[in-house]
């Protein structure tokens, strides 16, 4: 399982050492760039690594701000998209190794909803609010473990805790300090909301994750929530 396809991703994928025939399934938790932006450069790398099974693409509804997920996948690779060249990955009338399924979670209920099944893990979702962009947290359980993702949000629909409860790990963006405020506080969790949340859901281990210009050189204060 991948959890979104930021720009790095495909460099990194290969550092892992991890193998893309292995990949099952990515999960998009939105789609602005910095989430998004190598997911076709996965898709083509995939070709190169021989891969010959559907991938299975999962992510948020879209509204008058951005795309389905079906929408973002076809805008990509349908015959008239930006990729169209590589359409026989969308195109159910081309031949291909392999096809991208994609499915959009639905947002209207702020409940933990199951996306996928497998006979080794189960990917969950919930709703969280990132302003205006439709976005979802993810949970996998997979081993008798669960390891949850935060993605980009605020906590104004207090949806996170009841989806990462009682998770091994909780990994959770800190893309802004304590101290600021306006549109990046409505965006995003502060470090004390975080640490909240960790405790409500009874999480064993808590890795920030997402950091940026304005929360590197602040891990005291951060650590201090």
């Amino acid at each position: 399982v991948l959890i979104d396809a930021g720009s790095g991703s495909s460099l990194n994928y290969e550092k892992s050492g991890a193998n893309l025939t292995d990949l099952k399934v990515v999960a998009f938790s939105h789609f602005h760039v910095d989430h998004s932006a190598d997911f076709a450069a996965l898709v083509k790398a995939s070709y190169f690594a021989q891969r010959n099974q559907d991938l299975i693409v999962l992510g948020p509804e879209g509204n008058d701000i951005m795309p389905s997920t079906t929408e973002f996948i076809n805008r990509l690779f349908a015959r008239k998209g930006v990729f169209a060249y590589l359409s026989e990955y969308v195109d159910t009338e081309q031949s291909g190794r392999f096809k991208i399924r994609g499915k959009s979670v639905l947002l209207t209920k702020h409940i933990k909803q199951v996306a996928y099944t497998s006979n080794r893990f189960v990917l969950s979702a919930i709703p969280v609010h990132h302003g205006p962009i439709p976005a979802l947290a993810w949970r996998i359980d997979v081993a008798g473990c669960a390891i949850t993702f935060s993605g980009d949000m605020s906590n104004r629909f207090q949806t996170l805790a009841s989806l990462a409860k009682d998770s091994e790990l909780l990994i959770a963006h800190n893309a802004i300090p304590e101290t600021l405020q306006g549109v990046g506080r409505s965006l995003h969790m502060a470090p004390s909301e975080i640490a909240k949340i960790a405790r409500q859901a009874d999480v064993k281990k808590l890795i920030l994750s997402h950091r940026m210009k304005r929360t590197l050189g602040r891990e005291q204060e951060t650590l201090a929530m």
